[in-house]
């Protein structure tokens, strides 16, 4: 079984989409994580053939050892239990295979959680409103 690692990131947003969903998140009172929770989607590994690949302007000899892919959402609910939004203004043939792979990652290690992918402000207040309805603690309040 893959792990989930943590990573500590401070600083600004990576997009403009990403800061309006920490806004709109933080408007509407829903506890978040943002880029907190590492997920090794392939690990690292060491191929022990012959790979000739092209490096920048020449063509030769790679080395043998693989990175890991990893994958961190943007924002996920504290414990990455319930909920994950992925803001893309611009989606990369790259990101579409991991958001695939992350798929994979979830039904393989039977994680459950709602998934997100706005693509702009409308669709971020869409969505951050069904995750304050459905998922908001003043809504399981106990008196």
């Amino acid at each position: 079984m893959t792990l989930i690692h943590e990573v500590k990131r401070q600083g600004k947003y990576r997009s403009k989409l990403e800061k309006y969903c920490a806004e709109y998140l933080s408007k509407k009172g829903v506890k978040f994580a943002y880029e907190k929770h590492k997920v090794v989607l392939l690990p690292k590994f060491r191929y022990e053939g012959i790979s000739l690949e092209k490096v920048g302007k020449t063509f030769k000899q790679q080395r043998h050892g693989q990175a890991a892919i990893t994958y961190t959402p943007d924002f996920t609910d504290p414990k990455m239990s319930k909920w994950v939004i992925e803001c893309k203004g611009f989606f990369t043939p790259q990101a579409r295979i991991k958001w695939k792979m992350f798929k994979k990652y979830l039904v393989d290690n039977n994680i459950e959680v709602d998934l997100f992918m706005p693509t702009n402000q409308r669709q971020v207040r869409q969505c951050v409103n069904y995750i304050a309805d459905r998922y908001n603690e003043r809504n399981f309040r106990i008196n």
